[in-house]
């Protein structure tokens, strides 16, 4: 069945097929799993920078780049435009790439980035606001980072790379009074039940047992 559901009631949801037809279901067990979507920091001018979704529609290799997060999407996509010889700067608020890691995967994953060339802002704090400077695409695109301590970056290109929110604003949660965390992901327990008897999910819908395991930077 493709379309969008929400939930009516704890056991009931309804799917609009198409823009004139709605179906509903009715059944003792339902399963949340929707995923999740990269986030952005939530900052003035933030749409200016791409996530992985949408690195593989670039049709010109940018000439610097920032790349904010530390986790493993994060030096992947770092060392994919390093090899094609763009400048990355990569901003992590930890210690080290990698922190949630092994603490020698995390050690030994950063000597190699800096090894390459890719220069790795440790503790960086965090961006107030994105300036897009000139609008053009590729090389010609050009984006001002400001810091919360005022210190500036120019780049050609900015790449989100902070984790992952779930998809769960369409599903109308409120009709069932399901709890969420404070980071709005789903509550679960260990066994994946929610706080709605006969509700459950895996995936990025709550933040433990990730299909996808990205970490947070």
């Amino acid at each position: 069945m493709r379309g969008r559901a929400r939930f009516i009631d704890a056991k009931t949801i309804e799917v609009d097929t198409n823009a004139s037809e709605k179906q509903s279901f009715t059944a003792k067990r339902i399963l949340i799993a929707v995923g999740g979507y990269p986030s952005r920091l939530p900052i003035s001018g933030a749409e200016y920078g791409i996530t992985s979704d949408d690195f593989f529609d670039l049709e010109m290799v940018p000439r610097k780049v920032a790349v904010v997060g530390g986790s493993y999407v994060a030096i992947e996509l770092a060392g994919v435009m390093a090899a094609l010889r763009t400048e990355v700067h990569m901003f992590t608020r930890g210690d080290t790439l990698l922190s949630k890691f092994d603490p020698m995967i995390a050690k030994r994953t950063n000597e190699i980035h800096e090894a390459i060339g890719i220069h790795v802002h440790k503790r960086y704090g965090s961006f107030k606001e994105v300036q897009r400077i000139d609008g053009r695409m590729g090389q010609q695109k050009l984006l001002k980072l400001i810091q919360d301590d005022g210190s500036e970056y120019e780049v050609n290109e900015l790449l989100w790379a902070i984790g992952r929110k779930p998809e769960i604003e369409d599903l109308d949660l409120d009709a069932l009074s399901l709890n969420l965390s404070r980071s709005g992901h789903v509550a679960v327990d260990e066994y994946q039940n929610t706080s709605v008897e006969g509700v459950y999910e895996i995936g990025d819908v709550s933040r433990q047992a990730h299909l996808t395991p990205g970490m947070p930077a």
